[in-house]
């Protein structure tokens, strides 16, 4: 887990549709979802196959037309898989990066049995 510097907690949140993911060919994304308590902090993933990367996201506000969530973004990944690091009493997950696809992982909780992921297929 990395705190992001004072300057950097104060990016705005993302509105609705200002986050692009470039996802095609090799390259997926994933989408982190947490809770409020994570609020600007970087979360770093960790690339567990051979050509995969290892980077961070902050976690931001993302405000939805009838609701705000929280998540970090990880827009191009190449396809493989992927730890996210444990933060405080969470866990490290571990997901499958697909080319082509969105991940999304629910990082609420700190016990594993509320942790879930599910791949997206964008058309």
């Amino acid at each position: 887990m990395t705190v992001a510097p004072p300057e950097a907690q104060h990016h705005g949140p993302s509105h609705t549709g200002s986050v692009v993911l470039n996802v095609g060919g090799e390259i997926g994304a994933l989408v982190l979802h947490t809770s409020p308590d994570l609020l600007g902090v970087e979360v770093d993933i960790v690339g567990l196959s051979p050509g995969t990367v290892s980077t961070h996201a902050l976690v931001r506000p993302r405000l939805l037309p009838h609701a705000t969530t929280h998540a970090a973004v990880y827009p191009d990944l190449p396809a493989g898989q992927y730890r996210v690091v444990g933060v405080g009493s969470r866990h490290h997950e571990d997901v499958e990066i697909i080319g082509g696809r969105v991940a999304e992982l629910d990082w609420y909780a700190a016990t594993e049995n509320q942790v879930s992921a599910e791949t997206v297929t964008l058309a």
